[in-house]
C-alpha cells in the first residue's frame, strides 16, 4: 500500500509539471474590448482626461485602435507580461496572421500593484515612435514613483496619456509619405508577411513539452518503486 501511495503521488508530481507550462489565469482578467478602461479600486483615473488624449491621437491616425487601460491587479505581473497575454488573448488585437500584433493597435497599460506603465504598438507606428521610445518612456516615468503616482492619482493620469500625447506630435514629423501636411493625416504602413511564412504556435509546443518532460519523470519514478520487486523476483 505504502509503494502504491508513492506512485499514485508520482504520477501527480509528473501531471504538475507538465501543466506548469501553462500560463496561469489571472483574478484579473484582462479587457480586450474596452478603449479606456480604470479597473483600480479607488476608480480615481480621470477617464475623461484620457478619452480626450484618445481622440487626439485618432485625429491625427484615424485608423488607430486604442486602448488605455489601468488595473488595480495587472494581469501577468508586469506590463510586459500584460502585453503577451493580450496577444495571446485578445483577437482583435492580433494580425490575421495571429502571429502577431495588427498594424494599427496602440495600447497602454499601467498597473497600480506594481506602479508601472509600458506602452505597445503595431507594425504602423514603428516609424513614429520606435525611435523614440526610450524618450517617451523617461517622460511617463517621470510621473511615477512613491512622491507622485503613489501619493496622487492625477499623475497615473498624466502618465497614461503621455504616450498618446507624444505620438500624436511625433505622427506630424515622420516622412511625407506617411503624413499628409495637406489632411493632417498620418497613414500607417502596412507589414507585408514573408512569402511562404507559418507562425509556431509556441503556447502548443511548451504543452507538449512539458507532457514529455513529465511522462520522463512519471516513468523514471515507477521504474525507482517497482526496481525492488523486480531484484526480489530475479533472487
Amino acid at each position: 500500500m505504502k509503494r502504491l501511495a508513492l506512485f499514485v503521488a508520482a504520477a501527480v508530481l509528473a501531471g504538475g509539471v507538465a501543466l506548469s507550462t501553462v500560463p496561469d489565469v489571472m483574478a484579473q482578467p484582462i479587457n480586450c474590448t474596452a478603449n479606456v478602461l480604470d479597473a483600480t479600486a479607488a476608480q480615481e483615473i480621470k477617464t475623461d482626461v484620457v478619452q480626450r488624449a484618445v481622440d487626439r491621437l485618432r485625429q491625427v491616425v484615424p485608423s488607430a485602435d486604442v486602448y488605455v487601460q489601468a488595473y488595480e491587479q495587472i494581469p501577468g505581473g508586469s506590463v510586459e507580461a500584460f502585453w503577451q497575454l493580450g496577444q495571446e488573448q485578445c483577437t482583435n488585437w492580433r494580425a490575421e496572421s495571429g502571429n502577431r500584433p495588427k498594424d494599427n493597435v496602440f495600447v497602454v497599460v499601467y498597473g497600480r500593484d506594481v506602479d508601472d506603465l509600458g506602452f505597445f504598438y503595431g507594425y504602423g507606428f514603428m516609424p513614429v515612435v520606435y525611435n523614440k521610445h526610450d524618450e517617451v518612456m523617461k517622460a511617463v516615468r517621470s510621473h511615477l514613483g512613491p512622491a507622485w503616482s503613489q501619493v496622487n492619482s492625477d499623475f497615473v493620469t498624466t502618465a497614461m496619456t503621455e504616450p498618446l500625447r507624444q505620438t500624436s506630435v511625433l505622427a506630424t514629423k515622420v516622412p511625407w509619405h506617411y503624413y499628409s501636411e495637406e489632411s493632417g493625416v498620418y497613414t500607417p504602413p502596412t507589414y507585408v508577411e514573408p512569402s511562404g511564412y507559418e507562425p509556431t504556435d509556441w503556447k502548443a509546443t511548451f504543452r507538449v513539452i512539458g507532457y514529455v518532460v513529465g511522462g520522463f519523470l512519471a516513468a523514471g519514478l515507477l521504474l525507482w518503486l517497482v526496481s525492488p520487486l523486480i531484484r526480489r523476483s530475479v533472487e
